[in-house]
């Protein structure tokens, strides 16, 4: 992630209105997402497409305010992440 992303979502992350346990959980939840997106791009390098393809439908159901779209791709998705779960163990 682009570090001056990274810093602005953790510098709301410190900004935001909560706990100090639930910031440290926060910073720890976007450095993970971080560093899992990443191996999972250099282990795959169809990810990106995969990726910039989810995105493009998510834009057109949002666009459509299809609420069977989105529940049918949200099912898909989570499909595809068990099985990259499953892959890791």
């Amino acid at each position: 992630m682009n570090n001056k992303i990274l810093g602005e979502m953790l510098d709301l992350v410190n900004k935001a209105k909560m706990s100090d346990e639930d910031k440290k959980h926060y910073r720890l939840l976007i450095r993970f997402i971080e560093e899992r997106m990443l191996k999972g791009l250099r282990n795959d390098p169809e990810a990106m497409k995969k990726l910039l393809d989810s995105y493009e439908k998510k834009k057109e159901i949002i666009k459509n305010e299809d609420k069977d779209a989105w529940k049918k791709l949200m099912e898909e998705e989570e499909k595809e992440l068990e099985a990259l779960v499953n892959e890791e163990k």
